[in-house]
């Protein structure tokens, strides 16, 4: 059985100076591989980013401090059971540091990747916080 599946086309990075930086896949599995401090990890930072991570921004907190003038916003396509998705991230656009753009719509990273999943046919899984089996939560005897 199978089902849609995710295929992420290039991602871009946008330099203060309006330029872009381009990594390109291609179809299959691709690898990364360079010498140390050459980028890769920022690139599977900035992907994950664009994906809705809730962390902090790559770009922002990163222990080289120009980083963050030097880039403005990232984006990458998405291509999912045919369908495509333009995802961008603004950091420095007045109110969008915490939004993504899919197709060019703000939306909130928690309800792209419900949009993820659900085009995935992947369930929500949500999990009881606390613990079940602590007195205050169980019903007197």
């Amino acid at each position: 059985m199978s089902g849609p599946f995710l295929s992420v086309r290039p991602i871009d990075r946008k330099l203060w100076n309006g330029s872009t930086e381009a990594l390109e896949f291609e179809d299959g599995v691709n690898v990364l591989v360079g010498v140390p401090t050459t980028g890769k990890t920022k690139w599977l930072q900035t992907l994950d980013f664009l994906l809705g991570d809730f962390g902090t921004n790559p770009f922002e907190n990163s222990s080289d401090p120009t980083l963050a003038e030097k880039y403005d916003a990232a984006s990458t396509l998405l291509l999912i059971g045919g369908e495509q998705f333009l995802v961008e991230r603004r950091w420095k656009e007045a109110g969008a540091k915490t939004k993504l753009f899919v197709n060019g719509s703000a939306i909130s990273p928690s309800d792209f990747q419900s949009l993820l999943l659900e085009r995935l046919n992947i369930p929500s899984l949500h999990f009881p916080k606390g613990n079940p089996m602590s007195p205050t939560d169980m019903a007197p005897a």
